[in-house]
């Protein structure tokens, strides 16, 4: 509401300076204090608005950093303890607790993609009865991950899902090789 009002008002303003200029240079009335004036007053609102318009988006990205991890965090864990003998990858009550928390948070400051990328990934394994589960989980998490890089700043992000899956797993080239053919296989959003 703020800047809608802020825009509005500059808006007008450079509207008003603009007519005023015009009919005082037609007119020969045009004064270069008045010029200056203005220029320096429109500069300023310009100024200003940019400012508080940077200052809410970085705001608004340190909040979706804090969301997105918040969101990964019990699959980051469970990711981390399959590398444990002996330790249960199931996530607890506190671990799904604190996920649906952030699944809110992520509602309010994630994008449409990422809102669409985790659901698909927190329900996979509810929804498929495919042989290639870990396929399509390992796929879905490439892109989930892939989607919340772009919305955080990493737009031109040209990484592969496997090169995103070597952050987590150790492959070797055939494996590499084998996964990227799976994922292939997959469509996951329709575009």
């Amino acid at each position: 509401m703020k800047k809608n009002m802020l825009f509005l008002v500059l808006s007008i303003a450079i509207v008003a300076t603009a007519i005023g200029l015009f009919f005082n240079f037609y007119s020969g009335n045009i004064n270069p204090t008045l010029i200056t004036i203005i220029s320096g007053g429109i500069g300023y609102a310009v100024s200003k608005f940019y400012e508080d318009l940077k200052e809410s988006k970085q705001r608004i990205y340190e909040q979706k950093r804090i969301v997105y991890r918040t969101l990964l965090l019990p699959f980051i864990e469970a990711l981390k303890n399959t590398k444990i003998k002996g330790v249960s990858t199931k996530l607890s009550d506190k671990q799904i607790a604190n996920a649906m928390d952030a699944a809110f948070d992520n509602i309010l400051y994630g994008s449409d993609e990422v809102i669409k990328l985790y659901g698909l990934f927190r329900n996979n394994s509810s929804n498929s009865t495919e042989s290639n589960n870990q396929y399509i989980t390992f796929k879905l998490l490439a892109h989930l991950l892939k989607a919340i890089r772009k919305d955080l700043g990493n737009r031109m992000t040209n990484l592969t899902e496997v090169e995103i899956l070597r952050m987590f797993i150790n492959m070797n080239k055939e494996e590499e090789l084998e996964y990227q053919i799976e994922f292939n296989k997959i469509k996951i959003l329709d575009k």
